[in-house]
């Protein structure tokens, strides 16, 4: 993956982002969306051996005995804050919790997903553009702010008509921030800390900043900025 400018460190926050090669819709389906997220949720263990591949083949009580070796936090590499998979692209805020683990996080998730996409669909190639891109979250203000960004992915984006409805959209981590869902790739403590662990305060954040997010992003592609 190709060199950037951005440093990671340990324990500092990042948004991260990256887009299908040529717009391509990857993530308007169920199944490719639930691969690539238990593609994220395995790698993301310092446990996880072997590929991801390999372990969706194996019988199903070695495959628990992998899931909960991979399902300790001590043994996570990176932490997922929040994230969204969008048809064309996806968000992470994470973590990094050793050396490296990013961008090795982010390439094995990447060539996982695109080995099985490529022979779901009959396609050779890359998937995904080759260098994701990468912001530094480093204040409490600018940590919920992106949090919130990344949970109004879909409505800013139309892809749902009504906010509210957000708490239903499968593929993000905003049911398990403000509903009684729990999702196991998302360790959330650090946005919620900052609201008291209140799910309707945070929601109530969000949801007022809906709409304004929307009408920036209709100027965004009016203009293709």
């Amino acid at each position: 993956m190709p060199g950037r400018d951005i440093r990671f460190q340990n324990h500092y926050l990042y948004h991260i982002f990256n887009k299908s090669v040529e717009g391509k819709h990857i993530f308007n389906e169920h199944r490719y969306a639930k691969i690539f997220l238990n593609s994220a949720q395995h790698y993301r263990s310092l446990e996880a051996q072997i590929r991801y591949s390999d372990f969706r083949r194996l019988r199903k009580d070695i495959k628990d005995e992998w899931r909960e070796k991979v399902s300790k936090m001590d043994t996570f590499k990176v932490s997922i804050i929040a994230y969204c998979l969008m048809p064309t692209h996806f968000h992470f805020l994470i973590e990094q919790n050793q050396d490296g683990a990013i961008q090795k996080y982010i390439a094995d998730v990447i060539n996982s997903f695109t080995r099985y996409y490529n022979i779901a669909c009959k396609r050779v190639g890359p998937l995904f553009l080759p260098r994701f891109k990468a912001a530094s979250v480093t204040q409490d203000n600018q940590l919920i702010h992106v949090s919130r960004y990344i949970h109004l992915n879909p409505y800013s984006s139309k892809i749902i008509s009504d906010k509210y409805a957000l708490t239903s959209f499968k593929y993000s981590s905003y049911p398990h921030y403000v509903t009684q869902v729990d999702d196991p790739l998302v360790q959330n403590k650090r946005v919620m800390e900052l609201f008291n662990y209140d799910k309707k305060r945070y929601q109530k954040f969000v949801l007022e900043n809906a709409q304004y997010q929307q009408t920036l992003e209709a100027v965004k592609h009016t203009y293709k900025w």
